[in-house]
């Protein structure tokens, strides 16, 4: 506990941390910012998101993001920290002590998590198996061993804790008392320990879902650049978006991935988890 970050959550996305971030932003002794991902460390985003990190606003601002507590432990968590290559060095330039934790899951049921949920929201179009051969990212985000390695070049092993996404959907409170042990806090389960967060869901009209798009393409305009550069606009923005989507989506059920799918795709990775 201090002036400054105590904990990363670095990732990984469709792995469960918005899950530990509502669990653990309601433990009495932990902080978080307004926001989930400050994405500060980070130049990289999710490819269709069309926004960067904010490393160029400068630690000050990261601070006033973090809405820092002294008296707790203060936290960030950011999935996109797991992505770009730069971050691990970054983090330990500024924060060498901090505390690191990345929830990792079968990189194939990632990578078809992320693909659902990407469709759904930027109406990505084409099948799994197309949309993987298309995109690198979806296959990008899970090589753990590439990701990770950055970051245990720079910080100790004992700084960085490693969360199985199976581990915590078979026990979810053991999973969290575990990691609130590794953050050095008293064990806090909230009876909500067991709900389920970012349900799958799918639009009800796809012209709202194109008319967002659109919207979001406005970036690309002078006038969109101007925007951009406006923190103020951002939050507006976000807080926008967020209405339509509850507006626009509705809940359902994912199919589940094919057993074809599973061994085109787990090769892919094979290298990765030999290491």
């Amino acid at each position: 506990m201090g002036d400054g970050l105590d904990f990363v959550g670095i990732g990984a996305q469709k792995c469960g941390t918005t899950w530990f971030h509502r669990m653990l932003q309601k433990h009495p002794e932990i902080s978080f910012g307004a926001v989930k991902e400050i994405n500060f460390f980070n130049t990289r985003r999710f490819f269709l998101s069309q926004d960067t990190g904010h490393y160029d606003q400068g630690l000050d601002w990261y601070r006033e993001q973090l809405e820092i507590e002294p008296e707790k432990l203060n936290g960030d968590i950011t999935v996109d920290y797991m992505l770009d290559e730069q971050c691990a060095s970054r983090i330990h330039e500024h924060f060498p002590d901090v505390k690191l934790f990345a929830v990792l899951r079968d990189p194939v049921e990632r990578a078809y998590s992320h693909y659902h949920y990407s469709n759904r929201i930027y109406n990505v179009g084409e099948n799994f198996r197309d949309a993987i051969e298309r995109y690198d990212e979806y296959t990008e985000r899970g090589m753990y061993y590439q990701k990770l390695k950055d970051y245990f070049d720079v910080f100790d092993d004992e700084q960085i804790k490693i969360i199985l996404f199976d581990d915590f959907k078979d026990d979810p409170a053991g999973t969290l008392t575990d990691l609130q042990d590794f953050l050095g806090v008293e064990t806090y389960v909230p009876e909500s320990v067991d709900e389920r967060v970012n349900k799958t869901t799918y639009p009800k009209y796809d012209w709202i879902r194109t008319a967002s798009l659109w919207a979001l393409r406005v970036k690309d305009t002078t006038f969109g650049q101007w925007l951009w550069s406006k923190d103020s606009f951002h939050s507006v923005k976000d807080y926008v978006l967020e209405l339509v989507k509850d507006f626009n989506l509705r809940q359902g059920s994912r199919p589940p991935l094919s057993d074809e799918d599973k061994k085109e795709l787990y090769p892919v990775f094979r290298d990765d988890i030999d290491r």
